[in-house]
């Protein structure tokens, strides 16, 4: 007859695939893509109270498309990637203005029309097998894109 430790569980293949899984799944956290500011947005304070507006484009957390950075432009200049959970703070004179996020033909865009001390919020979900064959870029209103920032959920990016 054997003795068996009742303290310490046999190790059987499918304690040992799950632990494999585990690892897997954390090595592929680590290596989510961070995003990085291409154009230096000018001062965030310098939009309040003053003859310019604030843009913002939030980027959701989500494993689905977490290791590819997202390219944002406005007004046909790129200003960014954004890694997943990163937020992006840009300043715009007051008029007409386009926010594009996306890449390879997959881009999806918002048209704003910035007052001065104006704040807009965007908030950009990554969709790898979307039916529509597009992702999803939505307009926040202000307190609802004051609300996601205060979360913590989103990291700004910066220089």
């Amino acid at each position: 007859m054997q003795d068996v430790d009742l303290a310490r569980p046999p190790v059987n293949d499918r304690t040992r695939s799950l632990g494999i899984a585990l690892l897997l799944c954390s090595l592929a956290a680590s290596a989510c893509a961070s995003g990085r500011l291409l154009a230096a947005p000018r001062s965030a304070d310098a939009g309040r109270g003053s003859a310019s507006a604030q843009v913002f484009v939030l980027r959701v957390s989500q494993v689905t498309g977490a290791a590819i950075t997202v390219p944002v432009e406005i007004d046909g200049t790129q200003v960014a990637e954004l890694g997943t959970g990163d937020y992006l703070q840009f300043e715009v004179e007051p008029g007409p203005h386009v926010v594009v996020v996306g890449f390879e033909g997959r881009e999806e865009s918002q048209r704003v029309v910035a007052s001065a001390g104006g704040r807009y919020f965007f908030e950009f979900h990554f969709e790898i097998l979307s039916t529509e064959g597009h992702d999803f870029l939505r307009p926040l209103d202000a307190n609802e894109g004051e609300r996601a920032i205060a979360s913590g959920k989103y990291s700004k990016l910066t220089e």
